[in-house]
């Protein structure tokens, strides 16, 4: 099966109500982006279609589809390249040298098991040493961003950390990873609308964090898996 195929049957899959969120959530891009449209730029087109791909990600993720890890490899190249121009290098380095590997990943071993793949690594790493390992990576991360002249190195090193543990959660397909991507998604919210206030970053991490709150209802709260 190809991948406009993919993407096809996964939109056909949705209820109308889903159709209708997915659009809302994109035309909410494209309206705050020409309420302050200036002309066209190419950072304004990958800053566009990042927002974009990236509202299309994060509702196929709350579903299980496999076009979220499609919408996923798009979105993390073109938001890779925003926060940098952004001197958000954090998520930057994050999205383009960590998440765009593992979302191949997933998306190669989607609805496979794990077992034999290269995501079954993880699955050995105790939770303790999960959080003892996010939390010196947050601190010592955030002092080389700052050393680097981030605009928001704590910001930017708690949400760099916590989707990379997030986005591992995501491509195996388990319920705890809306626990992070609620976390990560307010923090992201917040450090966008400080940067440049009601903007397309700022909106799409507000999607995200509204989105998340559903995805954890479908597949924590009333999925119970």
């Amino acid at each position: 099966m190809n991948l406009l195929n993919i993407i096809k049957k996964d939109l056909q899959d949705l209820s109308i109500a889903w159709k209708a969120w997915l659009f809302v959530g994109l035309s909410s891009v494209l309206v705050v982006n020409f309420c302050g449209f200036t002309g066209f730029t190419w950072q304004s087109i990958v800053g566009l279609l990042a927002g974009l791909s990236g509202v299309t990600y994060v509702l196929f993720t709350a579903h299980d589809k496999q076009s979220a890890m499609i919408f996923g490899v798009v979105m993390v190249v073109l938001y890779g390249i925003t926060a940098f121009i952004n001197k958000v290098y954090g998520d930057a380095m994050q999205n383009l040298l960590y998440q765009f590997p593992i979302l191949i990943c997933g998306f190669l071993s989607f609805g496979k098991s794990s077992d034999k793949d290269l995501l079954s690594i993880f699955k050995k790493i105790n939770a303790k040493i999960s959080i003892l390992l996010w939390a010196c990576l947050v601190a010592s991360y955030a002092f080389f961003l700052h050393s680097i002249g981030d605009i928001r190195p704590l910001l930017d090193s708690f949400t760099t950390v916590t989707s990379m543990f997030g986005v591992v959660l995501l491509a195996m397909r388990s319920k705890y990873q809306w626990y992070l991507w609620i976390a990560v998604n307010g923090v992201s919210s917040y450090m966008w609308y400080s940067i440049g206030g009601l903007s397309v970053m700022s909106i799409m991490w507000m999607f995200y964090l509204i989105n998340s709150f559903v995805g954890f209802y479908v597949n924590v709260v009333k999925g119970g898996r």
